[in-house]
């Protein structure tokens, strides 16, 4: 699935460089179109988020890719992975600076977009069992895989601070399909909740990314 991955992303971003090309012959009076990003959210659960945004039609709607990364590695314990997210914004509303009301920002924009998601990842790590015949815990070493897919729909809010730099923020949620195989019992450590990477269900999604303009 990871393959399939990284050739989705590839596609994405030919489509986009064709589609730069022809908005470079438009007649855009905005000066930049591109958005580069980072996530401090996902960076608490060692997975390190860059992502992209591409607006088109004079800011009404753009395309936004999210590739991530999971990598950590203490001793025998490990996490590996890669999650594609991508959407597709239709701004709602632009408050420029020359209306005077976007609190002293650049511009305020509303957006609504669908999104789709796709994992693959994998984790070793240590679970204890109690034994009962000498009283202690006894660890072995666990091994977790996950493949998901996940769409929904998401509002937000992107504030450009200055003409170079945005504040992303969205908030909405989606269905999850998860497939989970794991070498132990992951159900007694307290289950699969919520916001855990092989959870299967209706789940919410928030962000929040910062990113400068070119």
């Amino acid at each position: 699935m990871k393959n399939y991955l990284i050739i989705i992303c590839l596609a994405i971003l030919n489509n986009l460089a064709i589609g730069q090309e022809m908005n470079s012959k438009s007649s855009d009076p905005y000066p930049f179109v591109n958005v580069l990003k980072l996530s401090p959210i996902e960076l608490g659960r060692s997975e390190f988020q860059v992502s992209y945004e591409r607006y088109f039609k004079n800011r009404a709607q753009s395309i936004f890719i999210a590739p991530s990364i999971f990598l950590s590695s203490q001793g025998e314990e490990t996490k590996d992975g890669f999650q594609l997210f991508v959407q597709y914004r239709f701004y709602l509303s632009h408050l420029f600076v020359e209306n005077n009301n976007t609190l002293g920002m650049y511009n305020i924009g509303f957006y609504a977009a669908p999104y789709v998601t796709g994992l693959t990842y994998k984790e070793t790590y240590e679970q204890g069992i109690y034994d009962p015949s000498s009283g202690e815990n006894v660890y072995n070493l666990i091994d977790d895989k996950v493949n998901a897919i996940e769409g929904g729909a998401l509002m937000g809010v992107q504030f450009d601070i200055t003409s170079r730099i945005v504040l992303d923020f969205y908030l909405g949620g989606g269905i999850r399909k998860s497939n989970f195989e794991s070498s132990g019992d992951s159900f007694s450590q307290g289950g699969i909740g919520l916001f855990d990477l092989a959870y299967t269900g209706v789940k919410p999604r928030i962000g929040l990314q910062i990113g400068i303009t070119f």
